[in-house]
């Protein structure tokens, strides 16, 4: 069963910067985090991530 939340681990638009003050970035959004993308969205817009995909090879799962 998958959650219906956004989980950028799962995002094909996820990446890790290798930036030790910035760890994490979203390439549709064009931001880096010290935290999550998607946990990020949620605490400055108060709403889960619009910009969610699946990444292509765990769709089928």
């Amino acid at each position: 069963m998958m959650d219906d939340k956004p989980n950028c681990w799962r995002c094909r638009h996820f990446q890790i910067t290798h930036h030790k003050s910035f760890p994490y970035g979203c390439l549709v959004m064009g931001f880096k985090s010290r935290q999550l993308p998607c946990l990020e969205v949620l605490s400055v817009d108060g709403v889960p991530c619009k910009r969610f995909e699946i990444k292509p090879h765990l769709k089928s799962r």
